[in-house]
């Protein structure tokens, strides 16, 4: 199972920035649309992507990584 969170690779973390816990960093993504978090966290340590539009159903970079990390995941099992 993988959270529908996309994050922007950041440079910096905000959850280090704030000075929450350290936690495991999610599932990083990066192909031809850029770097992406996905999952569990990636809100936490990169720029939040919520693209509300339907543009997004048309192969936005955003739904490309989503759906590799959900292939990731599914191969770790």
């Amino acid at each position: 199972m993988l959270q529908s969170a996309v994050a922007t690779d950041g440079a910096q973390a905000l959850s280090t920035l704030v000075g929450l816990k350290a936690t495991r960093r999610p599932l990083a993504i990066t192909d031809e649309g850029g770097s992406f978090y996905v999952g569990h966290g990636a809100h936490a340590f990169g720029r939040p992507i919520q693209n509300l539009d339907f543009e997004r159903l048309t192969g936005s970079p955003e739904m490309r990584a989503l759906f590799h990390g959900a292939l990731t995941k599914y191969l770790e099992i």
